[in-house]
């Protein structure tokens, strides 16, 4: 084979073999990003998750959460309680809004950076004695990727 040749072939070689490492590693980073949730929360995601709070659908709610999720409930004895676990969590979720039968949740504004993300909300029923309460409170939330992590709940109490 002719010096000439050989060089070119080396060349060629050389860059195909480049070229299918590069298409590799692309390919094994996108499935990578796929396995560990290369997506991230958007603003839209996090209000359908809101949405479905509002409706009292824990069905709906569990399709948002990580496997090793955990609920930090805003009332309890630690002060809270938190629930670990997708069947800890579902429970959580289940008794706190068992708690809010007959009332209303709505939304305020959210943020989210990175996969952290905060949305302040209010919930409103009437207390026993037929006035009406308005409570506030926030939740901050840790993600991975798309789905919720870590849901930690904060509420404001009248004294």
């Amino acid at each position: 084979m002719n010096k000439v040749v050989y060089e070119k072939e080396r060349k060629w070689n050389y860059a195909t073999v480049h070229l299918e490492f590069i298409i590799e590693m692309l390919r094994t980073q996108g499935e990578r990003e796929a396995i560990e949730g290369g997506l991230s929360m958007t603003e839209e995601r996090l209000q359908a998750f809101v949405a479905a709070w509002a409706r009292h659908d824990v069905e709906a709610l569990m399709t948002f959460l990580t496997e090793d999720c955990v609920y930090e409930a805003s009332v309890g004895p630690e002060p809270g309680t938190t629930y670990v676990g997708r069947e800890a969590v579902r429970q959580g979720f289940e008794n706190m809004l068992a708690r809010g039968a007959g009332g209303a949740s709505r939304s305020g504004p959210l943020f989210i950076c990175g996969n952290k993300g905060v949305m302040e909300w209010t919930f409103v029923w009437t207390a026993r004695d037929g006035h009406v309460v308005e409570q506030r409170g926030c939740d901050i939330y840790e993600f991975d990727g798309d789905y919720i992590r870590r849901k930690n709940a904060f509420r404001k109490i009248w004294q």
